[in-house]
């Protein structure tokens, strides 16, 4: 029973991580544009996590440290995971760009910009080699704040890079790119 249950969990995990991955909802409302995972994934994950949670409580009354670590698993998520996603979007607009991913905030404004650089590194990362995205904002005050954006967890944001540079480019703003090597 114990290895049906984990086999089930390990099954739906992996078709989660699979349908997460490019789904990013991109809505523009005049000028702006806002990127943010798909309220299905949101709710995938707290229906997940609530499954996990239920089966914790029934699994430990046969196998108790098993059900606990479910139950810790599910709780952990709910409390962490899915308010994170919640929160979580890119805003573009003719004036500035903002990002936020779980407690993390960024917010800048393209006139006091003196320049963003992107550049793409390949990482090993389990056993695939992936694109790293870094972004590098260089305020006129002479401030660098270096985002380096995640492929899967941050993929909203790796979508909407093309348009943050676009419209940086439009306000003037030195914009220089780097691709893998």
């Amino acid at each position: 029973m114990i290895q049906g249950v984990r086999n089930g969990l390990l099954a739906i995990s992996v078709a989660v991580t699979v349908m997460c991955v490019g789904c990013v909802r991109r809505r523009v409302v005049g000028d702006t544009t806002t990127y943010s995972p798909e309220p299905w994934i949101i709710a995938a994950v707290a229906l997940g996590a609530t499954a996990a949670v239920v089966a914790g409580w029934f699994v430990r009354r046969r196998r108790k440290w098993m059900g606990n670590i479910l139950l810790g698993g599910g709780v952990l998520v709910l409390l962490t995971t899915f308010p994170g996603l919640a929160v979580s979007r890119a805003i573009v607009d003719p004036e500035h760009v903002e990002w936020n991913r779980g407690l993390n905030r960024y917010h800048f404004r393209f006139d006091a910009l003196a320049g963003i650089e992107h550049s793409v590194r390949k990482i090993p990362i389990g056993r695939t080699i992936q694109d790293v995205h870094d972004l590098d904002f260089t305020t006129k005050a002479g401030e660098t704040t270096h985002i380096q954006v995640e492929p899967g967890s941050d993929r909203y944001l790796q979508d909407a890079i093309p348009e943050i540079l676009r419209r940086a480019r439009d306000r003037g703003v030195p914009c220089t790119e780097a691709g893998p090597e």
